[in-house]
């Protein structure tokens, strides 16, 4: 399938799923779906504690094996493994300033960023690591946490 054939929600769904990737020259990569970036659409998969980035204009098919998946605790743990105590406290105290920026009120308890009274985000402070029992504010909090790196990126 194409990766254009699938909403955001459905990609928030398939994170942590075994993928396959086949790109234009050929090339095959597998892997955990990690993150998908919901502006140009690259893909991140995560597989023996290496990230890959495949940019979205290269990929011909992408297939998701919803019987192996990883769920959000183990992704992140992963990537917590290569991530210093200190990098952890940056990220975390430029989260907050972010999510405040936004007016979104935020309330921080170690080692939790707790936002709207019934989410919070958990280290390492990505996308994956967004808890919550609504299902709208949890994919809105994702949301602005890629946002929060994208902007870091630029």
């Amino acid at each position: 399938m194409s990766l254009d054939q699938y909403s955001f929600q459905d990609i928030v769904s398939l994170i942590g799923c075994y993928t396959n990737i086949k790109t234009d020259d050929d090339k095959e990569y597998n892997g955990y779906l990690y993150t998908i970036d919901p502006q140009t659409r690259h893909v991140v998969l995560y597989d023996n504690h290496h990230l890959q980035v495949i940019f979205h204009s290269t990929i011909k098919t992408i297939n998701f094996d919803r019987q192996r998946q990883l769920d959000s605790v183990e992704l992140d743990n992963a990537v917590v493994k290569h991530d210093t105590t200190a990098n952890l406290e940056q990220t975390c105290r430029e989260l907050i300033k972010y999510f405040e920026m936004n007016r979104i009120p935020t309330e921080y308890k170690e080692p939790h960023i707790h936002l709207l009274g019934s989410a919070r985000v958990e280290p390492p402070y990505v996308a994956t690591s967004v808890v919550a029992e609504n299902s709208l504010i949890r994919k809105r909090v994702r949301d602005l946490v890629m946002e929060f790196y994208l902007k870091e990126e630029k």
